[in-house]
């Protein structure tokens, strides 16, 4: 248009001496210059307009909503009769630079969401740390989203619970481990059986500490079942030596409590009533058999004397040492002293009840001398008495 009024001017110059025409070009100069008018006018509002643009978008810029930035350089650009080169190169620039910053943002938030997903991952896999990291790590990017953030940060503070946990499942099992040992070395097995079972009930995530729980595990069962065992043979000795006891065979006693305390060497079988009763039954069954013996021997005493006594003839006297002699048997287990002191005693009885059968005849005889020498019949007295 200002083209065209300048050529419109240059032909009003010439002086053609025609009405006409001169009326047309001033027609059209005025034409054109209300034209150029116009669009001078057109051009001044699209260029405040894609300025306008130009600092929404910087400012959207600054506060990091690429978005919003990258939509008012483009309505920018796109304003109607911009023709402004030097703004539409600024517009064009700061498109380009908004853009890689929202490459560069969405970038970060893939990455983000990826270390999340991974996170998760660990987290579901109780692999506490890794996840701790891996949402650690996701926050230092510049995501510039406030609802990621909050995800990440609440998945964060989630792995860092989880972690806290585990640490203290695993210094509690640590504890229970060492526990379960000084409780195996001390041989309260049961104790230790609870204390690792306990240990190994906590959640570690630690297959070094599980398996040394288990193995420490295994050996408590093993040591409590063999105790199980030697508490049972124990037990039988203890049984086997009271039905000796009954029986009076105190050496067998005797052999089986102590059978069964040596069971309970370094403290194996872990009963203490076990033990107490087993070593008071064996002093009991010593007890009994130093009465035996002694007994025993009272009564070959007895049986002794009563020989001696039989010998000389005082039947009372073997009787007595004989029965004296079977209460003393009653105590042994010797039936052939009781046998030889039962004959002994059956025949001191014999000799008493012929002694005393002769007495009771000489008496007799002796009392008929005596009324046979007051009858003065003297022979027949003598005859008697000698007799008697």
């Amino acid at each position: 248009f200002e083209a065209a009024a300048t050529a419109f001017e240059a032909g009003l110059e010439y002086e053609v001496r025609d009405a006409d025409l001169t009326a047309k070009l001033q027609s059209a100069l005025t034409d054109a210059r209300d034209k150029a008018a116009s669009r001078s006018q057109l051009r001044g509002k699209a260029k405040e307009e894609a300025q306008r643009k130009y600092s929404t978008g910087q400012a959207a810029s600054e506060s990091k909503d690429f978005d919003a930035a990258l939509a008012a350089y483009e309505s920018g650009l796109a304003v109607e009769g911009l023709d402004d080169r030097q703004l539409m190169d600024m517009l064009s620039a700061a498109k380009k630079q908004v853009q890689e910053s929202i490459y560069r943002r969405d970038g970060a938030r893939r990455e983000a969401n990826e270390k999340h997903s991974e996170g998760q991952r660990l987290l579901d896999a109780k692999l506490y740390q890794g996840a701790v990291d891996q949402f650690k790590s996701a926050l230092q990017l510049d995501v510039q989203d406030d609802q990621l953030k909050s995800k990440l940060t609440t998945s964060l503070a989630s792995a860092r619970k989880a972690l806290g946990g585990q640490e203290t499942a695993r210094a509690t099992a640590t504890a229970k481990l060492k526990e379960g040992e000084k409780l195996i070395g001390s041989k309260d097995y049961a104790a230790a059986i609870v204390a690792l079972k306990s240990g190994l009930a906590e959640e570690t995530n630690d297959k070094v500490l599980g398996d040394k729980l288990s193995q420490a595990l295994r050996k408590a069962e093993t040591a409590d079942s063999e105790r199980g065992n030697l508490v049972q043979r124990a037990t039988e000795k203890h049984a086997e030596g009271e039905a000796a006891m009954k029986s009076r065979t105190y050496d067998i006693a005797i052999a089986a409590f102590r059978a069964g305390i040596a069971l309970d060497h370094g403290g194996e079988l872990g009963d203490p009533a076990l033990t107490d009763k087993l070593e008071a039954s064996l002093k009991e069954a010593q007890t009994r058999k130093s009465e035996q013996e002694t007994s025993h021997a009272e009564a070959e005493k007895c049986y002794a004397k009563g020989q001696k006594d039989y010998a000389s003839q005082a039947f009372e006297a073997a009787i007595e040492s004989y029965k004296a002699g079977l209460e003393f048997a009653k105590v042994t287990t010797d039936v052939k002293l009781a046998e030889r002191l039962k004959r002994g005693l059956k025949q001191a009885e014999s000799g008493q009840s012929g002694l005393d059968a002769e007495i009771a005849k000489a008496q007799t005889l002796f009392e008929g001398g005596q009324r046979s020498a007051a009858a003065h019949k003297y022979e027949v007295a003598i005859d008697a008495y000698e007799s008697a």
